[in-house]
């Protein structure tokens, strides 16, 4: 068994920097990989976690030690990425909300359970009162 799981963010805007940041404080998780179509525009805010920034996603994928992918792109991208980080079974954790249609939610289902991988929606609230 691995010492800790390696972790990618796609996408570093408020909320990818924001997870980031969680990822680091979790001794059982290793952030190694940043990615953002920004690419080389964010190499200096995400220099702080020390990992390499990609400016294609795809490229993270590729990574053996990317065991979890943590997407926080915009909500009209969430299925593609998501679906292609279950198809090289990368556990996924995808920030709310799922995608933007029935449809592509599906999609990203049918896609985590054909893989075998692990899928979870970031939901921090669960109910109100």
């Amino acid at each position: 068994m691995k010492d800790s799981i390696g972790v990618a963010v796609i996408g570093f805007g408020f909320m990818g920097h924001t997870h980031a940041t969680g990822w680091s404080m979790v001794p059982e998780a290793k952030l190694v990989a940043i990615s953002d179509v920004r690419g080389k525009r964010i190499a200096k805010e995400a220099r702080k976690f020390k990992v390499k920034v990609y400016g294609d996603y795809r490229d993270v994928l590729e990574r053996k030690d990317v065991d979890v992918v943590d997407i926080c792109t915009p909500t009209d991208t969430h299925a593609q990425v998501a679906v292609d980080s279950a198809k090289v079974g990368k556990n996924v954790l995808l920030e709310k909300p799922i995608a933007l249609t029935l449809r592509d939610a599906d999609r990203i289902i049918g896609a985590v359970k054909k893989a075998g991988v692990t899928f979870m929606v970031a939901h921090c609230i669960r109910v109100f009162s």
